[in-house]
């Protein structure tokens, strides 16, 4: 899947036409619109489509009714154990891999601009490439603290791998002896792709106890983008070669100059904040963050209780099996937990388990766990 120039403008329309229909074919309980994300394609002879739900990925294909369904593939994120992001000057795709197969979740810099092709000069829309960014880093935040490779995304893994890049690039040692993953023309590109898109996709983890790592770690960024600016320029200036190498050697640095732009748009989405509600707009306003770099993407799972709470509005018989708890919870506050994420698995879930059936005990309360599958310590 790839958020390109006009897929934002395309997505409401047909998620909004087919969803119902998408949704029950594929047995999710409801519309598509509940989801994270979703993209529909619907053609004269068939459809096809993409779901992100709150646990897996799911591709398929069906008639053009969607109610048969001809192909599909489906993801759990907990299955996800290995992360591949790709990473150009014009855009980025990463690749979520594990054993029964994999999936991919793009984002469009910028398309051309007044007939000249995006790699042709660098260019950066103030206007559209925020929103796109935002809802690329919403999905992330769907989907990455649900995988297997979390522990790699950890700020002091970033920042170790930030500093033997930054070794990388003085040349002092080889990507084998530094133990990085840096294939291709060019390793310490290659290299710090890898380390400022773990960063990119680590900040879906962010909260109150990590975020001072974070920054740091964000500052030392910083500072290798302008080692590698600096060293680049250096490159650009110098003798560029003779008569018959000049135009391949001005190519080099053309190329890298490509790359560095890559990194310099993860830097861009990496220094947008991106708030869930407009409480939380409001507190990094307070903080003296510049309001142009305050976005307001949403929050997936309460974006989707608010949606089901308008229909219940709009259509009470929709809550009419709900009538018997109803009746239970009356006057009792209500406490909805959720703790599916790999983080709170073992010791995590199981002080979680604790804290909540001493919140059971008591008379004016209702505690809804649903659990999502876990066994063990929430079987009480």
């Amino acid at each position: 899947m790839r958020i390109g120039l006009d897929t934002l403008e395309k997505l409401p329309a047909a998620v909004d036409s087919y969803g119902d229909k998408a949704g029950a074919l594929l047995n999710l309980g409801g519309h598509l619109r509940e989801q994270p994300f979703a993209l529909l394609s619907k053609k004269l002879f068939g459809a096809s489509g993409e779901v992100f739900t709150r646990d897996r990925y799911i591709s398929f294909k069906s008639n053009g009714g969607f109610t048969k369904l001809k192909e599909q593939v489906s993801i759990p994120y907990s299955d996800v154990t290995v992360f591949e992001p790709g990473n150009g000057s014009t855009g980025l795709d990463w690749v979520f891999r594990s054993r029964e197969g994999s999936f991919s979740i793009g984002l469009v810099y910028y398309g051309s601009v007044k007939g000249i092709a995006p790699r042709d000069i660098f260019w950066y829309q103030m206007k559209e490439f925020p929103e796109r960014s935002g809802a690329f880093f919403k999905l992330l935040s769907a989907v990455v603290p649900e995988t297997g490779f979390t522990s790699e995304l950890k700020p002091s893994s970033v920042r170790k791998d930030l500093e033997s890049s930054m070794t990388l690039l003085s040349g002092s040692a080889s990507p084998e002896e530094l133990g990085l993953s840096a294939p291709g023309q060019y390793p310490e590109f290659s290299a710090f792709q890898l380390v400022f898109s773990r960063f990119l996709a680590g900040t879906t983890m962010a909260n109150a106890d990590n975020a001072d790592e974070y920054l740091a770690v964000f500052r030392s960024m910083d500072r290798a983008f302008a080692a590698i600016l600096k060293k680049l320029m250096a490159e650009y200036n110098a003798n560029l070669g003779g008569m018959f190498n000049r135009e391949q050697k001005i190519y080099e640095a053309d190329e890298k100059f490509q790359r560095l732009s890559s990194l310099w748009y993860l830097r861009q989405m990496a220094s947008l904040h991106f708030a869930p509600t407009e409480t939380s707009a409001n507190a990094l306003k307070a903080e003296n963050v510049d309001p142009a770099r305050v976005h307001i993407t949403g929050n997936t799972v309460i974006d989707a209780l608010h949606w089901v709470g308008q229909r219940i509005a709009a259509d009470p018989s929709l809550a009419s099996g709900l009538d018997e708890l109803k009746a239970r919870f009356a006057g009792k506050r209500i406490i909805g937990v959720t703790s599916h994420r790999r983080e709170n698995f073992g010791g995590g879930m199981e002080a979680i388990a604790e804290a909540v059936t001493r919140l059971a005990a008591r008379p004016d309360v209702a505690v809804i766990f649903p659990g999502m599958g876990l066994q063990g310590p929430v079987e009480c």
